[in-house]
């Protein structure tokens, strides 16, 4: 969390549970421009609704990328369309 508001990245890719906090305490509290984007193996609507509401311009299931990215590129660039708009 402290590297976001610390280095102001465009972007930051986040899970629901990461090591030190989970991704939905860091959107909360983070001071910083960075557009989020939630990779994250959690389905429930109300999860991805709340990151929604709390600000994240997009929330991917980590099961899609071997169904509907056929390379990372493909990924990244949805990330970037994403996080311009």
């Amino acid at each position: 969390m402290a590297i976001i508001n610390k280095r102001k990245p465009d972007i930051a890719l986040l899970d629901i549970e990461m090591p030190k906090h989970s991704g939905i305490e860091v959107i909360e509290r983070k001071d910083s421009p960075t557009k989020v984007i939630f990779l994250s193996a959690y389905e429930e609507q109300s999860l991805i609704r709340r990151c929604i509401d709390l600000g994240a311009k997009g929330y991917l299931l980590k099961k899609w990328i071997g169904l509907y990215f056929k390379s990372p590129l493909e990924l990244i660039t949805l990330l970037l369309f994403l996080s311009t708009n």
